[in-house]
């Protein structure tokens, strides 16, 4: 399995857990956190993960120095 696919595995295990932690806290069963302020917190984080994947699939470019002709 690709690093890449583990991370996006972990992501949308995250955005699940978070999913049902809203509707417990909701009133629809038990969640782990308490607060609407606890689960924000987790979502910035699963957030903070998915920009972090997104980043790691977009290609990497190094600055061409200046007077250096670039094939196209």
């Amino acid at each position: 399995m690709h690093a890449a696919d583990k991370n996006l595995r972990i992501i949308d295990q995250e955005l699940r857990f978070i999913a049902r932690h809203s509707q417990a806290i909701e009133g629809a069963g038990s969640s782990d956190f308490e607060t609407v302020d606890e689960l924000n917190m987790a979502v910035g984080s699963a957030l903070r993960a998915l920009a972090e994947y997104r980043l790691s699939l977009e290609p990497t470019c190094e600055a061409v120095p200046a007077g250096v002709a670039v094939a196209a």
